[in-house]
């Protein structure tokens, strides 16, 4: 059972932005396969979806028969690593505590 919090937009957002950055996403997924992923419903994700792509941050594109696919752009790409930059704990830096 989710936490009552990840129904918030900004949970739901998270979720969707870190399926879409998913190595194995990198020449897009199918929105079925996004839905599943992130745990969206249909619904909420063509939402999420078509404010990202007013923003330029995914192309999208849906079929008549109900399919169909989502990939982040570059610009997408760009803002997911300088969002999570600044978390990565892999930098050469090292905080030492004093003697």
């Amino acid at each position: 059972m989710r936490a009552a919090d990840d129904t918030s937009p900004e949970a739901q957002l998270a979720r969707l932005l870190a399926t879409l950055a998913d190595p194995s996403a990198d020449g897009g997924l199918s929105l079925a396969r996004v839905s599943k992923r992130s745990g969206l419903p249909m619904s909420t994700l063509r939402r999420l979806l078509s404010a990202l792509g007013d923003a330029d941050l995914v192309v999208w594109s849906l079929q008549d028969n109900g399919r169909g696919t989502a990939r982040l752009t570059q610009a997408g790409r760009s803002l997911i690593a300088d969002t999570l930059s600044p978390l990565d704990t892999s930098s050469s830096s090292s905080h030492s505590m004093p003697d």
